[in-house]
């Protein structure tokens, strides 16, 4: 369980730290539900402070991207509202509270040189007589104690570990082992770099013919997933929590598909409008040559533009190359975090093309889990789920030994990866489908329309 809380720590952290999606407002306020429904609401606060003032690591600037204030301070005046049973808690005063700790915090830590950092969270004491006003705001009376109060979230395991081992987690991380980009350096040979196939998550949830997924896990596999998500007891919320970071693994998927399709989108408007350019300006050259010039400066311009083409052409391909080691990092992120999250065949990166086909039959049926749970609720989620535990158990008492079925890419869940990844040239464009609305895009997209390819070049073996 508690392993499980730090993966989706982990992914939380990943995502807030990504220069492209840290500035989604909607991933940091992800992040800060998640803290709260986990009861640990000093946890959430920082989460929320991180997002609208920054802290020491980001020098004081904010996370999240500006137009998403007013999201983030609307739910943090909630949280607060809710913790503290005060509906007038107007947002003027929980933005009071914050400036004035804040601004206190920052004198007593710029000190006489005044060289001190330009701003520091939120202090969080239990002490209620020493709390800042913050720190003040977010306690609540304890039932039967009067005007005693205690400070929330009061899990066995400290911020500040949590803090650490996450930390500790990002930089292993940040890029590929040695041995593992030898692999897929192996698996390339003299080919272009392509991007794993098939994903661990696909836009939409897969479409099962049994929702306990047994055709394309086996049932042994089946059950044991069920039984993890199941409830020991009332308390027990490893289930829930292993579902979340799969649900963060879909999100850091659907942002990387994002941030691709966009470069992608970009750079080929940029190709676009330089070679309307470059042709206009090669039409002007052509309409002042004279008659006798004129076949000469047609042959320079039809030389210049395939030499326009083929610059553009290789700066698109090196693009695309560099996005598929991207999504090779994501991939080998994805495995460490299910690894730590005790998911079966999970063990650490791997390029092994079976066991990633595994992998992805695995994540598909959590991800029909986590869509399946948001959709009908939690308590009707976990009655199916016994009910499956039960006919599967049968099942397996009653069979020999199985085993998930592996193999090739085309032996996929339920079609999601029947059909091959599109050539360079292809196009696929598709919607992200609820609860989080993404754009999902190929980054195999073909050059903007009205930009031909250019002339072959000679043959390096004739």
């Amino acid at each position: 369980k508690a392993n499980r809380f730090k993966g989706a720590t982990e992914a939380f952290e990943g995502a807030v730290s990504c220069e492209i999606a840290g500035k989604d407002g909607k991933v940091w306020l992800e992040y800060a539900k998640y803290q709260e429904e986990r009861k640990r609401h000093k946890t959430a606060q920082k989460i929320y402070l991180r997002a609208l003032i920054g802290d020491d690591q980001s020098g004081g600037r904010p996370g999240a991207e500006e137009a998403s204030h007013p999201m983030l301070w609307e739910e943090f005046l909630r949280m607060v509202r809710d913790l503290n049973k005060t509906p007038n808690l107007t947002l003027q005063d929980l933005r009071a509270a914050v400036e004035t700790e804040h601004v206190s915090q920052v004198k007593k830590d710029d000190g006489a040189d005044g060289d001190g950092p330009p701003l520091k969270r939120a202090k969080m004491e239990d002490d209620f007589g020493g709390a800042s006003v913050l720190a003040a705001a977010m306690m609540v009376p304890v039932p039967g104690q009067g005007q005693q109060a205690m400070a929330l979230d009061t899990s066995v395991m400290s911020a500040e570990s949590i803090e650490k081992e996450t930390a500790e987690a990002v930089d292993r991380m940040k890029e590929l082992s040695p041995d593992i980009s030898a692999a897929w350096f192996a698996r390339d040979g003299d080919s272009q770099p392509s991007r794993p196939e098939p994903p661990l998550f696909t836009p939409s949830p897969p479409k099962f013919s049994d929702a306990t997924g047994r055709e394309v896990l086996g049932d042994e596999l089946s059950l044991k997933l069920i039984q993890m998500l199941l409830k020991k007891d009332e308390s027990d919320q490893s289930g829930t929590i292993l579902l979340d970071v799969c649900r963060a693994c879909w999100m850091m998927t659907a942002l990387k598909e994002k941030e691709a399709a966009k470069a992608i989108e970009t750079l080929d408007n940029k190709m676009s409008r330089d070679l309307e350019s470059l042709e206009a300006t090669l039409e002007s050259r052509a309409s002042v040559a004279g008659e006798a010039a004129l076949a000469a400066v047609q042959m320079i311009n039809e030389a210049e533009k395939n030499n326009f083409l083929a610059g553009c052409n290789q700066i698109r391909q090196q693009l695309i190359d560099g996005h598929a080691w991207q999504f090779r990092e994501l991939l080998a992120v994805q495995q460490q975090i299910l690894t730590k999250a005790g998911v079966p065949y999970f063990d650490g990166p791997t390029v092994d093309a079976s066991m990633i086909h595994i992998q992805a039959n695995i994540c598909a049926f959590m991800h029909s889990a986590f869509f399946l749970r948001a959709r009908i609720g939690e308590k009707q989620h976990l009655a199916m789920l016994a009910t499956q535990e039960k006919r599967l158990a049968e099942a397996v008492k009653s069979a020999p030994p199985s085993f998930p079925p592996g193999g090739g890419y085309n032996v996929g869940v339920a079609g999601q990866y029947q059909q091959q990844p599109p050539p360079f040239g292809g196009y696929q464009h598709q919607q992200m489908q609820p609860p989080q609305q993404h754009q999902q895009q190929m980054y195999h997209m073909p050059p903007p329309p009205g930009m031909p390819q250019p002339p072959p070049g000679p043959n390096p073996y004739a």
